[in-house]
């Protein structure tokens, strides 16, 4: 199966292709964030194995009925990325051990979240949700150290000059984000 990017708008494009940590993506309703933040998510999602990522937003009723069936458009949840969903459970696992943790914000507390340990977070509607578990769950990126660089990706790297980023352990860095949609 192949994924082919979308974009509607320079502005999709630029968010997607963002390297920061923190990205905001801001505009009024149907201007396809939740899409494009979808397709980020996913891309890091199926090449980085045993990735870990957070899609978040206050309410599960709007988690379920926008956010994740965005995602599942991009993704199909019978695609041969995907190995088990559980919604009840609030997660979804890849073939290549990667997983998302869908948390609807209204069930969670700063305290229920601390020990999330994840790469990366898409906050969907970020303005409802309060400061403290925005600031919670920024601390959690980066926590989760299983995630792996593909040798391809490695060797691509070391043949254009360049040396992919490590930790202070000397581990291959994959990308963390913390990207959140407001309108």
């Amino acid at each position: 199966m192949d994924f082919e990017l979308k974009f509607r708008n320079s502005e999709q494009e630029r968010f997607y292709f963002s390297t920061a940590r923190n990205s905001c993506f801001s505009g009024g309703f149907g201007n396809g964030k939740t899409y494009v933040a979808c397709q980020r998510a996913f891309t890091l999602l199926s090449t980085f194995p045993k990735y870990r990522y957070a899609i978040a937003r206050k309410t599960y009723k709007h988690l379920r009925t926008t956010t994740m069936e965005t995602f599942f458009k991009i993704c199909p949840l019978d695609s041969p990325f995907i190995t088990k969903h559980e919604p009840k459970e609030g997660y979804t696992n890849f073939r290549n051990h990667s997983r998302i943790y869908w948390l609807h914000l209204d069930a969670f507390d700063e305290d229920s979240l601390r020990g999330l340990e994840i790469n990366s977070v898409l906050i969907d509607q970020a303005e409802e949700i309060d400061e403290a578990i925005y600031l919670v769950l920024d601390a959690r990126i980066g926590r989760w150290d299983g995630a792996e660089v593909p040798d391809k990706l490695l060797k691509a790297y070391e043949e254009s000059g360049k040396e992919w980023p490590r930790d202070d352990m000397g581990r291959c860095r994959v990308p963390n984000r913390h990207d959140i949609l407001v309108n």
